[in-house]
């Protein structure tokens, strides 16, 4: 078995589903975030932040204290993503085209985490409000 996600084509593909028809049903299953109540979880620090992206797009560039999720949710990553699976998981990627994100979400929900949210506009999102983001490529602060 693969570690890396499938991207939502490919899980349409595998599921012999159409992509927009799977896209619909994972973005209403799963809880929604907008930028906004994200920041506002990131600064209360009450929220695990889980990017689905291969490790060198995480370590490119990722949103604030973003842990790194780069291949399948196994119970063991979940664990260690997510200790408290009483706690808020938020799951984001590159951005709405990319899937990986609404597959996480999933994957947390099915191992029993009770308040799974998906941001889906994901680092684009993040970016296009001009907010600063971590890693290699990320814009520096100025003193």
């Amino acid at each position: 078995m693969t570690t890396a996600l499938l991207d939502l084509a490919e899980l349409a593909a595998r599921a012999d589903v159409p992509a927009e028809r799977l896209r619909h049903y994972a973005e209403t299953a799963v809880r929604q975030i907008d930028r906004d109540d994200l920041g506002a979880l990131l600064d209360a620090g009450a929220v695990t932040l889980v990017e689905a992206s291969p490790v060198p797009h995480h370590d490119a560039e990722h949103l604030p204290g973003a842990a790194n999720l780069p291949g399948e949710l196994s119970a063991d990553r979940a664990a260690r993503l997510a200790p408290e699976r009483a706690g808020t998981v938020v799951t984001c990627c590159a951005g709405p085209s990319c899937g990986r994100s609404t597959v996480a979400a999933a994957g947390f929900i099915r191992l029993g985490c009770a308040d799974v949210r998906l941001h889906n506009g994901g680092k684009t999102d993040w970016s296009e409000a001009g907010l600063l983001s971590a890693g290699a490529r990320a814009t520096p602060t100025v003193a």
